[in-house]
């Protein structure tokens, strides 16, 4: 058994990255998958606010060991954790920036970025190594703060927008810079040797940051859909919302794919959407419908609705548009928040029938 062990600090560090690191991984996504879906927005801030607070701190204190400022023999013997526990907290952050951004994006308009935090939380397993390289710990300490800023901020301010997003960019590159000016003075040669470089790539991911924002690849945080439907017929009634539906499969709300709505002449369409925002929180969600022009080959656009929401409801602000004079073909509806936005999507057929198909009574 002895010879399986580790030997060593550092084939205590590999055997962790071999044989620990994927299970870790696996575990703690889904210890923070379940605690952030039952804890208020406040808490997931506070919990994000810890990782990062965390990551500076390992980070510095790392620093503090490459550049011999620490050379007592007790402490030394834990400096070659100081990258695990960098590691670590940026795992933690990343694996909740994508549990965070997938649980509020429209995952057919804002994939990118959610692929691009998955991808950095899979690859945060083998950058060990390369925590110990300044500007890559600037690089991704920017990253986790933009990220955060962008989820925060809205929630301070109560609303969201360009000029949000943007404050976030400043705030996160003045933080940044401030941290690098103190650095600069506390281990100046090491600094000195790789600043250019840093700034370099921190201009470079806030213009990625730009591109994917205007480009709706970033979800509009902290709104969510929390539901969103094609239906018959909806009225609100009271405190709740009646419907009229056709019945699907179980497993149509998880594979919302080739949805057929079989419309009797003269019926209206009817899209349903619920919008979570926080309390004190309130903008504005349009419904933008389109269709696909099988002649063009290209979407046009057939009409929007908007209509304002208010936030504190944790099902969502409900609303939903009616199209009246519809064609055969397929449609999809946009739900957007300020600024076009992608919120989430609907997508269906419409196939013209002469007798209106069984429909289920739903209540929202």
């Amino acid at each position: 058994m002895r010879r399986y062990l580790p030997k060593n600090t550092e084939e205590l560090i590999g055997w962790y990255e071999q044989y620990a690191a994927p299970f870790a991984l696996a575990f703690g996504f889904a210890t923070d998958y379940i605690a952030f879906r039952n804890l208020d927005l406040a808490s997931v801030s506070l919990a994000l606010l810890v990782y990062l607070g965390l990551a500076v701190f390992g980070m510095t204190l790392l620093n503090f060991f490459q550049t011999g400022n620490i050379t007592h023999r007790i402490l030394k013997s834990v400096a070659p954790f100081l990258p695990v526990v960098v590691q670590f907290s940026f795992g933690g952050l990343f694996g909740s920036f994508v549990i965070v951004y997938a649980g509020s994006a429209a995952l057919a308009a804002s994939w990118v970025f959610v692929i691009i935090l998955a991808a950095l939380l899979i690859g945060n397993e083998r950058f060990r190594a390369k925590y110990v390289q300044f500007p890559f710990q600037i690089s991704i300490l920017f990253t986790s703060l933009f990220a955060y800023l962008v989820f925060v901020l809205p929630l301070v301010f109560g609303r969201i927008g360009a000029d949000i997003f943007l404050i976030s960019g400043v705030v996160s590159v003045l933080v940044v810079s401030t941290f690098l000016y103190v650095l600069r003075n506390v281990f100046h040669e090491l600094v000195e040797r790789e600043y250019v470089q840093a700034l370099k790539r921190v201009g470079a991911i806030f213009l990625i940051f730009v591109v994917l924002y205007f480009t709706h690849a970033i979800p509009p945080l902290p709104l969510a859909l929390r539901e969103a439907e094609v239906l018959h017929y909806i009225e609100r009634d009271g405190a709740t919302y009646r419907a009229l539906s056709e019945s699907t499969p179980w497993y149509r709300k998880y594979w919302p794919f080739k949805n057929v709505y079989h419309r009797a002449p003269n019926e209206f369409v009817y899209v349903y959407s619920a919008v979570f925002a926080p309390i004190r929180f309130s903008t504005t969600v349009t419904h933008e419908w389109e269709h696909f022009n099988e002649t063009t080959g290209e979407w046009d656009r057939e009409g929007s609705f908007t209509f304002p929401i208010f936030g504190g409801r944790n099902e969502g602000y409900r609303g939903y548009s009616i199209k009246t004079n519809i064609t055969e073909g397929k449609w999809r509806v946009y739900v957007l928040g300020p600024g076009g936005a992608r919120v989430g999507k609907v997508s269906f057929y419409i196939e013209n029938v002469k007798v209106s198909p069984p429909l289920i009574e739903k209540v929202f």
